[in-house]
């Protein structure tokens, strides 16, 4: 079993189909999210109750964001998205992982 999140519905649909056409044996759940609304915490136990549905080994983390820029350029809502998607669903995941491996 395969759960794939991303913020693009359209862009999970596609994925699935793909992986489901060459890996049939498979199955692949998707649920949308959007990580930059991560310290939302209803969308993450949202995330959290589909997660709980599927029987996950394996976790890859491929969500992040970087500002490629000098320091003194750098706004706190910047600052804020790097963090809401490179740190809390990071600490979240691990931490739910870490729950169920018990």
């Amino acid at each position: 079993n395969v759960m794939l999140l991303s913020r693009n519905p359209q862009k999970l649909q596609t994925l699935q189909e793909e992986l489901s056409s060459k890996f049939p044996q498979s199955s692949f759940d998707t649920h949308a999210i959007d990580f930059l609304k991560s310290a939302d915490f209803s969308i993450m136990e949202e995330t959290k109750t589909a997660l709980k549905r599927q029987n996950i080994s394996l976790l890859v983390n491929n969500v992040g964001v970087a500002h490629f820029a000098p320091v003194k350029e750098s706004t706190q809502s910047l600052v804020n998205n790097i963090l809401a998607v490179n740190i809390h669903p990071l600490v979240f995941f691990s931490s739910l992982m870490a729950q169920q491996a018990e």
